[in-house]
């Protein structure tokens, strides 16, 4: 049995249709920190049992890339993305898991576009995060995402 399950991260989500742009965000932060904290864990767990870099290709036989792409599909628009998560060392570590999942501000920019930023929650340190959605077709896709450091600026984090 693979450890990472589709069912397991999609079972409580909306219509891709009917959900919002803030239902979209809170879904995705939810179903990122998920799959994120199944990673981390797993990782610890073979960790002793297989050499360091040999971790992430467990986690490629057991599904994990392939649930991040499922996630991406799901709340991402298309996109050449050959440089980011996927293909770097921990690509579990970062992004969303550090969201907080409490909706602060949002802000209209048309019909088909807006920014929303979480709220931070300083007792978990956890980060304000801004996302940029865009509306494709009538699903709303995230296609931007940005972290608020300790610098005063904003980041862009891979999805």
């Amino acid at each position: 049995m693979q450890q990472f399950e589709l069912s397991r991260y999609f079972s409580n989500c909306l219509d891709d249709t009917t959900r919002t742009a803030e239902q979209t965000v809170l879904e995705y932060i939810h179903v990122f920190s998920k799959w994120s904290k199944d990673c981390h864990y797993f990782v610890k767990d073979v960790r002793n049992k297989v050499k360091h870099g040999d971790c992430i290709d467990e986690l490629n036989r057991n599904g994990a890339w392939k649930i991040l792409l499922a996630i991406r599909k799901k709340y991402c628009p298309s996109k050449n993305r050959q440089y980011s998560r996927c293909d770097c060392g921990h690509y579990y570590i970062g992004g969303a898991n550090k969201a907080f999942a409490k909706i602060d501000k949002i802000e209209n920019i048309d019909k088909k576009s807006c920014i929303i930023y979480t709220k931070p929650n300083k007792e978990k340190k956890l980060k304000v995060f801004k996302f940029i959605l865009r509306k494709v077709g009538k699903i709303w896709k995230i296609s931007e995402m940005y972290s608020f450091h300790c610098h005063y600026k904003w980041y862009e984090e891979s999805l």
